[in-house]
């Protein structure tokens, strides 16, 4: 239920942002229009999400929940319930600075990650922060019998960075 209320978050907090700018004084200023985010499911793959699970996954609907967010999700059933894994990117037009005060706001701790999009960060409890430009994509993975999902959510992370 946590990792929904930040989502509804985060689309509150997209909603809120504008890309014009306020005139200063009077003057004219040139508002550019930011770089449009990608779709979530041209970030993960079936492919990628395959090799993130270690297993055959099929596609999962998801209509985006009440905010109407972009989420693209992969997942596995086995024959016992405890049997089940997957991995979702949902991605948000708003900057990292925005969407990682929001997650603090909601109270999870953030773990910066180098290397990773413009900046990123880690949460334990709810997954990975990669921001790109005036877009976060967040990482969600859990699998059955995985206690730690950071190392697998980074792999993710880092074989679908360039599509961010």
């Amino acid at each position: 239920m946590r990792q929904w209320k930040t989502v509804v978050a985060l689309a509150l907090v997209a909603a809120a942002c504008s890309e014009a700018e306020a005139p200063v004084n009077g003057a004219v200023t040139e508002t550019r229009p930011a770089a449009a985010a990608p779709m979530a499911c041209d970030v993960l793959t079936a492919e990628a999400a395959r090799a993130a699970l270690g297993r055959d996954v099929k596609r999962l609907d998801n209509d985006g929940g009440p905010a109407r967010l972009d989420i693209c999700q992969y997942g596995y059933r086995g024959a016992r319930l405890a049997d089940a894994g997957n991995v979702s990117v949902t991605v948000q037009p708003v900057d990292l600075t925005t969407a990682i005060a929001a997650a603090r706001t909601q109270g999870y701790e953030l773990e910066p990650i180098a290397g990773l999009g413009d900046e990123a960060y880690y949460s334990r409890e709810f997954g990975l922060y990669v921001g790109k430009g005036n877009h976060t994509a967040i990482y969600l993975l859990s699998a059955g019998g995985l206690t730690d999902a950071k190392e697998r959510s980074l792999a993710l992370a880092r074989a679908t960075e360039g599509r961010l």
